[in-house]
Order: C-alpha cells, then sequence, then structure tokens
C-alpha cells in the first residue's frame, strides 16, 4: 500500500507560504469589511487555522531542506 503521490499534489514551502498569505488575506478581508470581525469569528478562527497549517508545513520543509543540506554538505 505504498502509493506514490505525485509530485503537484506535494506540500512544499511554497504551498505552505500560499496557505499562509491565503489566511492573512481572508483575515484582512474580514476586518476591512463594511461588517463587524465579531460577527463573523468563526471565519476568523478558520483563517487563522489556515495560517496556522502554512507556517507549519514551511517551517518543516525549510528545517528538512536545511537539515538535508548540513547532511550532504
Amino acid at each position: 500500500m505504498n502509493a506514490r503521490v505525485p509530485r503537484k499534489i506535494t506540500l512544499n514551502a511554497v504551498g505552505g507560504l500560499v496557505l499562509t498569505l491565503l489566511g492573512i488575506g481572508a483575515a484582512a478581508f474580514l476586518f476591512l469589511g463594511p461588517w463587524k470581525p465579531q460577527d463573523h469569528l468563526g471565519i476568523l478562527h478558520g483563517a487563522a487555522k489556515i495560517v496556522a497549517i502554512g507556517l507549519v508545513v514551511a517551517g518543516t520543509t525549510l528545517m528538512a531542506r536545511r537539515r538535508g543540506s548540513a547532511d550532504n554538505g
């Protein structure tokens, strides 16, 4: 059961940064919109989770890349 994942589906540092920017954009949209952010706390919580996931993905891939280059060098 060792299925290979196509390269375009994997999440790397760029994907993590895109997720982070998407979450920040969603939060900014809520704060800058014509409505009160308190009315949409659930959506804001979801945007914060997207930012957190993006930061974790980007950080772990960058650390793995750095650790891999230190082992090879």
